[in-house]
């Protein structure tokens, strides 16, 4: 029998991932990935602010304030719970629906805030992750 849950997590984690790597990058190579950032650039410039370095903060600071969106190191955190002997898979499977559930509520409960659009390979994996989880728990005996 395939074990869903350990295709769904490393999926889910490498897609979950791809954001911030993206995000991180863009910060190293001093691009723009925060649509805000024009306008606010504008109003430094207007402040004679260094614009420059004004920039590489706020993609910075942007950047590392979505680490906490991180939930694929969770995932992870799982999928160890998964190999670890003596472990019911039931408990591993719970934590599992337990995290992917409340990161469905929490997008869904920001989904009226534009910012919060930057983001949706996290919905996406998360959806598909709880999608096979729920196949999982369906094709499985505990």
């Amino acid at each position: 029998m395939v074990n869903w849950l350990l295709m769904a997590l490393p999926l889910s984690t490498i897609a979950g991932l791809l954001p911030t790597i993206n995000k991180l990058t863009l910060c190293l190579k001093g691009g723009n990935f925060d649509p805000k950032l024009g306008r606010d650039n504008l109003q430094a410039s207007k402040a004679g602010l260094d614009t420059e370095n004004f920039a590489k903060i706020i993609r910075c600071a942007n950047a590392e304030s979505n680490f906490y969106e991180n939930w694929p190191v969770y995932a992870a955190g799982v999928l160890a719970v998964n190999f670890t002997p003596g472990v019911p898979r039931l408990a591993c499977l719970g934590l599992a629906y337990g995290w992917i559930g409340a990161r469905i509520f929490y997008n869904g409960f920001y989904i009226y805030d534009k910012a919060r659009l930057r983001t949706p390979a996290f919905m996406v994996a998360t959806t598909i992750s709880y999608a096979l989880l729920v196949t999982a728990g369906l094709n499985s005996t505990f």
